[in-house]
């Protein structure tokens, strides 16, 4: 969406408004609210919520009926309703909210401590799972601070305030210039880079299985490991009820060592959607169903 000083301003001020209030209340109230706001928004928006039932049917086809279909796209926006108050909440969370509202799954600090020992650094791997944007947070309050690479958004007023609660916790984003060349430094350096990857890549993407059909994903990730020689973790923060989420770092991903360049980064593209398919089909709401996931397959 296009800047416009009017809407943007408006914008802004309701998320400063809401951001205030969010850092008030307790968190299971914050997230009620965010629920209520999601249930209001599946009524807003029948666009996006056509979109999402294409996606959700084009996935599961006759698995789920009509009903379960409707139920799952009302959790899906009352999910992103919360994941929206947390997000707003972000200046008051700290390490107390971190250990009290996140389980770390058994075996991730372990796997994350072992790649990090290699001194390649570390690449997470994430979708938009979950409550994705809690992976900086939770990291940096762990004593883990990323360089997150993120898309600026269409009002900069908005995208400064997103950047300043980003890296509020000792994460760093990385977006403008030269976003490659701050990657392999930081890699070099033996630190974290964080990746959302998940999305179209377009026609000029590595086209690997997606819930039975080929899905375009951008090959950047995967090829940044090969130029690296960092390992790729795929990472997953999972609502399991109310305010309380679930951080599981996974095995990193299994990429040959020999064959073409283009060969490699087709098998690490793979490796990744089919972990990636696991959670969502266990999961099927805590995905973001409204991107056209499959637009670029043939």
């Amino acid at each position: 969406m296009k800047a416009n000083f009017f809407t943007e301003s408006i914008l802004f001020w309701l998320a400063k408004k809401t951001s205030a209030a969010a850092q008030k209340l307790p968190p299971a109230w914050n997230v009620g609210v965010g629920a209520a706001a999601g249930s209001l928004l599946y009524w807003l928006l029948p666009g996006r919520r056509v979109t999402a039932r294409d996606n959700l049917r084009a996935a599961f086809g006759s698995y789920y009926t009509p009903p379960e279909y409707d139920q799952m796209l009302l959790s899906l926006f009352q999910n992103l309703g919360r994941m929206f108050m947390e997000v707003a909440a972000i200046p008051a969370i700290n390490r107390d909210y971190v250990d009290q509202w996140v389980e770390i799954a058994p075996g991730s600090r372990e796997r994350l401590e072992k790649a990090l020992s290699g001194g390649k650094g570390v690449i997470f791997i994430a979708g938009h799972f979950g409550n994705w944007e809690m992976i900086g947070i939770i990291g940096a309050l762990r004593g883990y601070p990323a360089l997150m690479l993120a898309r600026e958004q269409g009002f900069p007023k908005l995208n400064r305030l997103l950047t300043e609660y980003r890296e509020s916790k000792g994460s760093r984003v990385v977006t403008k210039g030269f976003p490659v060349r701050e990657l392999i430094r930081g890699l070099k350096e033996g630190r974290i880079v964080s990746i959302l990857a998940d999305q179209d890549g377009g026609k000029n993407g590595v086209f690997a299985p997606f819930f039975g059909r080929l899905a375009s994903t951008a090959p950047g990730t995967i090829a940044l490991s090969l130029r690296t020689g960092a390992l790729v973790l795929p990472v997953f923060v999972t609502r399991l009820q109310g305010p309380l989420h679930n951080l599981t770092i996974e095995e990193p991903l299994q990429i040959p060592a020999q064959g073409t360049e283009e060969e490699r980064i087709q098998a690490g593209i793979t490796a990744y959607l089919e972990v990636l398919e696991k959670y969502v089909r266990r999961f099927p709401t805590q995905w973001l169903w409204f991107h056209r996931r499959w637009k670029s397959s043939p």
